[in-house]
């Protein structure tokens, strides 16, 4: 089973433009997978095929996952350092022998400039697992976005051949989601001209909504000469489908507005999908804009005039901004 299933893993192959969030290990290449199921299955019988990794991981319940997750921009930051955990999964029929006299080195690999791991290489050894820490670059994790990495390990002592057939050990796809955020400067307004959006695609944009926000509206249609179908798709900060709507060739604004009573704090996700059946890339100009004002106010204002006074007031709004 285990040989089974790391030659499916290893053996798919990732879709060009797709990152490992959409897509996973990739599209399962059969052939593929059967050539790499013999090579694995030529290898020690006790030997471990699946190496399970563990990480810090805020957004699952336990705080710990397969892979690395940040949203919110509060990944660590000023040379904090995560940790990847590997452990050998052996199969039911290693002997205890074997698992204590049980030695794997990796070399370590990471595909994005703005990751960094703390070491080139790293080992298992017996009940003892790798542990390899990995740094992110903040200079270069400034402009909001989606950034998404792979850390493979990569078995030492194989030949190039070998190793580009059988592909790595074991992955862990690291994302780092960098919101757009609300500031005087910008007007609190936030835009996005989305271009070349090809047929069944997605866009993904976030927002970062603090508590001092009391609404927001979030405007989208398709740039002159756009053709095809957009749909909009909002979710809320745990992941919930929100609003959303479709954009068609010259069609009408589409229009979001949250008060106070739908907008929760947190990080909001505007996702655009191109659908499948667009002759051309689309291409769609979204903004949002936030209104900052205080939205905490006394329930009840008993107003002081005298009789035929002439009603005069002044109500003071303190935007929460600096």
């Amino acid at each position: 089973r285990d040989v089974t299933i790391a030659a499916v893993e290893r053996g798919a192959r990732p879709l060009p433009g797709d990152e490992p969030t959409d897509q996973g290990h990739g599209l399962v290449d059969v052939p593929r997978a059967w050539s790499i199921y013999q090579a694995l299955s030529g290898r020690s019988p006790s030997r471990p095929a699946l190496h399970p990794t563990e990480v810090e991981s805020p957004e699952m319940l336990d705080r710990k996952g397969p892979a690395v997750f940040w949203r919110g921009a509060f990944f660590p930051e000023a040379g904090r350092q995560q940790e990847i955990t590997v452990k050998p999964e052996f199969p039911g029929d290693a002997s205890a022998d074997f698992k204590a006299a049980f030695f794997q080195a990796f070399d370590v690999e990471v595909s994005a400039p703005w990751l960094r791991a703390g070491k080139d290489s790293a080992f298992i050894k017996a009940a003892q697992p790798a542990r390899i820490p990995i740094t992110f670059d903040s200079e270069r994790l400034t402009n909001p976005g989606v950034y998404e990495a792979v850390v493979s390990g990569v078995a030492k002592g194989v030949g190039s051949a070998e190793r580009a057939s059988l592909g790595p050990e074991w992955t862990v796809p690291v994302t780092v989601v960098v919101p757009e955020r609300f500031s005087p400067s910008g007007s609190f307004r936030a835009q996005r001209d989305v271009a070349g959006l090809k047929a069944g695609r997605i866009e993904r944009i976030f927002v970062r909504v603090d508590p001092w926000i009391g609404g927001i509206s979030i405007e989208a249609r398709q740039a002159a000469g756009s053709r095809g179908t957009v749909v909009a798709y909002l979710f809320d900060p745990e992941g919930r489908h929100s609003h959303g709507g479709a954009m068609t060739p010259g069609g009408e604004l589409l229009r979001t507005v949250l008060g106070p009573e739908d907008l929760e704090p947190g990080v909001w996700e505007l996702d655009l999908y191109a659908s499948y059946t667009n002759p051309t890339p689309a291409a769609v100009n979204v903004v949002v804009q936030a209104f900052p004002l205080c939205g905490t106010f006394p329930e009840d204002v008993q107003p002081k005039l005298r009789l035929g006074q002439t009603p005069e007031a002044e109500v003071l709004l303190v935007s929460a901004y600096d």
